[in-house]
């Protein structure tokens, strides 16, 4: 897996932040801030120098209003999924990338609006 696939997908997972079924709004926006620190924590191991930066609340926000229901249940999944990510390790690297790159896969549904606003699956 490439270091910039790694990156889009933290860029995606903070920007995705800002849409889901629950939590919503800002809380949403603060659960990509911590879902994005764990997964560079989970990665650091396997891919060094892969890491994503989160953007201010505001961002995050005025993002949010521009995705569906629908897009925001589909963002906050993929969330979940990066979450509930293990730590990779060097014996787990081709394993953990595909877990990785599944978690993305649902993020192309979303709207081209919400695609546009959030990044999500570019």
């Amino acid at each position: 897996m490439s270091k910039r696939f790694l990156c889009s997908m933290v860029s995606v997972a903070v920007l995705a932040a800002c849409g889901g079924s629950s939590p919503t709004g800002s809380d949403l926006c603060s659960k990509a801030t911590s879902v994005v620190n764990s997964f560079n924590t989970k990665n650091a191991a396997c891919f060094q120098g892969s890491t994503g930066a989160t953007p201010p609340s505001s961002t995050c926000t005025q993002s949010l209003t521009q995705c569906s229901s629908s897009d925001q249940a589909t963002l906050n999944t993929y969330l979940d999924c990066l979450n509930g990510l293990p730590a990779c390790t060097i014996a787990t690297a081709t394993t953990w990338g595909t877990q990785a790159q599944a978690c993305a896969t649902p993020v192309n549904s979303v709207s081209q609006a919400c695609r546009t606003a959030t990044g999500a699956g570019t």
